[in-house]
């Protein structure tokens, strides 16, 4: 009853409210990740990309540059001096051998 004295049909305006914000925050939920899966992952994988083969192309012209097949040591050596911080992966010697060299 209200405070008129007459009998409420409806349930609380609290819990329209509640319900409301709920849905609304499950959709910018839904939408936050549509968006970081569709857009800012691959921007970012592309960025990373970018910066591996960079130092893939230097270590390449470095090795290139040498007059007799570089050791172990001095390869490992021109790997770390172009290591690409932060990024998704290693540098891996295999590439002079024809394999994936981003692990």
């Amino acid at each position: 009853m209200s405070a008129d004295g007459k009998k409420r049909n409806g349930g609380s305006l609290f819990w329209t409210f509640a319900g409301v914000f709920l849905l609304v925050l499950a959709v910018a939920t839904a939408l936050q990740i549509v968006v970081n899966v569709v857009i800012l992952r691959p921007l970012s994988e592309s960025a990373n990309h970018e910066r591996v083969t960079r130092a893939l192309d230097a270590v390449s012209a470095a090795v290139t540059a040498t007059p007799d097949t570089p050791r172990d040591f001095d390869l490992m050596r021109l790997l770390h001096a172009n290591r690409v911080p932060g990024g998704p992966g290693v540098l891996d010697p295999g590439f002079i051998h024809g394999r994936d060299a981003v692990h």
